[in-house]
C-alpha cells in the first residue's frame, strides 16, 4: 500500500475547493469596487462596472469544480502512481494545465448556452473572456497544486514523526522483554544456590523449599509490564516463607504504612523482591546478627522504600550488580526515572516508583 493513500479526504478536496472559489471571486469583487483599472466611461462620467449575481455565482460554481478536478487529478497522481517525484510532478503539472484549457473552453460552452443564450456579442469580447477566465484558472490551479503539496508534506511529517515514536517505542520494548527475560534466570540461579544450602543442612526444609519455590517462579514467569503493590507484596510473603526455611528467626520483614488506595497504585513485578534479595545477599544474617528489612510505601510520593541496617559479609567479593541495575533500566524505561539509592546513618534504602492506574 502506498504510504500517501490517506494524505487528504475527498471532503477535505471539496472544502479546499470552495475556500479557493470564494477567495477568488471576493478578489475579483473588491478590485471591481476599489480599484480605478477597471472603470468604464458611460458619457461623461466614469463608473464601476455593473455586477451580475446569477454570473458571479455561475463562474464561482465552475472554479470550485475545476479546483476539486484538479485536486482530484492530484491525489491520483500521489497514490496510485509508482513514479520518481520528479516525474510526478512534471506529470502533476502538465495534467493540470491541460485539465484548465479543457476546464476554461467547457466554461465558455456553458456560459454560452446558459447564460448568454441568445444575446449577440461581439468575438472580441470571447477572446478577452477566454483570456481572462484562463489567467484566473492558472491562478486556480496554482493554488490546488501548492496546497496539495502543502498537505502532502505535512502527512509525510506526521507519517515520519509517527513511525519515530513507533521504532522508539519497539525499541523500548524489545530492551524490556531483555531485562525480563535476564531477570527470570538470575532469581532461579539464586534460588538454586539456597536450595543447594539446604540440601546439605536439611533434606526437609529443603523439600518444602521446593514446593515453595514452584508456587513463587509461578509469579516470576508472568508476563507483565506491571502489577499492583498489593500483588508484588502478596509475592514478597510468599519468597520470604523461602527465606524463613534457611533463616529461622533470624530475618524479619516488616511492612509499614501499606494499605489503603496505595496497595491499588502499580509496581513493576519483582522490583520490592529483588531489593529484599538484594539486602540478604549483602548483610550478615544470624542469631546474633538478626537482619530486620523494613518496607514502606509513601502514597505522596509515588514510592516504595526497601531500607535495612548496613551488616556488610566480611570478605565477600563485590558483586555484580545485576540486580539492582536491571530494576534501574526497568524503571527508567518505564516511567523515565532511576531507582534512589542512599546509605543514611548505617543504612541502605532503595526507593522504586509508583504509577497511579490511569498512568499504565
Amino acid at each position: 500500500m502506498n504510504n500517501n493513500k490517506y494524505y487528504a479526504s475527498i471532503k477535505t478536496f471539496l472544502i479546499l475547493s470552495v475556500a479557493i472559489g470564494l477567495l477568488i471571486h471576493i478578489g475579483v469583487f473588491l478590485s471591481l469596487y476599489f480599484s480605478d483599472e477597471f472603470l468604464i466611461q458611460h458619457g461623461n462620467d466614469w463608473r464601476r462596472p455593473p455586477i451580475h449575481l446569477e454570473k458571479m455565482l455561475f463562474n464561482l460554481l465552475l472554479v470550485i469544480i475545476l479546483a476539486f478536478v484538479v485536486y482530484l487529478y492530484d491525489f491520483q497522481i500521489y497514490t496510485r502512481l509508482n513514479l520518481k517525484k520528479g516525474w510526478k510532478i512534471f506529470l502533476e503539472v502538465t495534467g493540470s494545465l491541460m485539465i484548465t484549457l479543457l476546464m476554461t473552453a467547457i466554461m465558455l460552452v456553458l456560459y454560452v448556452v446558459f447564460i448568454d443564450k441568445n444575446d449577440v456579442r461581439p468575438t472580441h469580447f470571447y477572446v478577452m473572456m477566454v483570456r481572462n477566465d484562463f489567467l484566473r484558472n492558472i491562478i486556480v490551479t496554482l493554488m490546488v497544486i501548492l496546497s496539495s503539496h502543502l498537505m502532502l508534506s505535512d502527512y509525510n511529517r506526521k507519517k515520519m514523526e509517527i513511525d519515530n515514536e513507533i521504532l522508539v517505542s519497539e525499541n523500548l520494548r524489545s530492551r524490556y522483554e531483555v531485562l525480563k527475560n535476564q531477570l527470570n534466570p538470575h532469581f532461579i540461579f539464586n534460588s538454586l544456590n539456597t536450595l543447594q544450602s539446604l540440601v546439605r543442612l536439611d533434606t526437609d526444609k529443603a523439600s518444602v523449599f521446593i514446593k515453595e519455590l514452584s508456587e513463587v517462579l509461578r509469579y516470576t514467569l508472568r508476563n507483565e509490564d506491571s502489577v499492583t503493590l498489593s500483588q508484588e507484596i502478596d509475592f514478597c510473603k510468599s519468597y520470604c516463607n523461602l527465606l524463613q526455611i534457611r533463616f529461622g528467626e533470624s530475618i524479619k520483614i516488616n511492612y509499614n504504612n501499606i494499605d489503603g488506595d496505595v496497595l491499588q497504585y502499580m509496581i513493576l513485578p519483582l522490583s520490592v523482591q529483588i531489593l529484599i534479595e538484594n539486602a540478604v545477599k549483602h548483610n550478615v544474617i544470624s542469631d546474633k546478627t538478626p537482619l530486620t528489612i523494613d518496607v514502606t510505601a509513601d502514597k505522596d510520593e509515588s514510592v516504595v522504600t526497601v531500607s535495612n541496617k548496613i551488616q556488610p559479609k566480611k570478605g565477600m567479593e563485590p558483586g555484580n550488580g545485576i540486580g539492582l541495575a536491571n530494576l534501574s533500566e526497568r524503571q527508567r524505561l518505564k516511567c523515565g526515572r532511576d531507582i534512589d539509592i542512599k546509605k543514611i546513618d548505617g543504612r541502605f534504602e532503595v526507593k522504586v516508583a509508583l504509577f497511579k492506574p490511569e498512568m499504565i
